[in-house]
């Protein structure tokens, strides 16, 4: 329920959305050698799923190139019960766009 636009910058703050008011989070971002993009995410203050819609267990976070319509799926995040979350994951490219 976050979103962000990501390019160079080493660190990007997430913006929430109405469906999430009260959570704040950033990822951090490098990039390895072979041009790939790392990513860890971090979230704060993010409602439980089920509190969203009943039928929601997890959150999963997207993503997308810069200028793409097209979505990838790179995992689940789970939020514990102090309302944290966090996710490492890798995409093949740098400006992206989190979901």
């Amino acid at each position: 329920m976050l979103m962000l636009l990501a390019g160079c910058a080493p660190t990007a703050t997430l913006m929430a959305t109405n469906r999430t008011p009260a959570a704040v989070g950033t990822v951090e971002l490098g990039l390895e050698p072979n041009r790939n993009t790392t990513a860890e995410l971090e979230v704060e203050y993010l409602a439980p799923p089920y509190q969203l819609r009943r039928d929601m267990q997890v959150y999963v976070v997207w993503v997308r190139r810069a200028g793409s319509t097209q979505w990838i799926n790179v995992g689940q995040m789970l939020v514990g019960e102090d309302r944290r979350g966090s996710i490492e994951f890798r995409v093949p490219f740098r400006s992206s766009i989190f979901r």
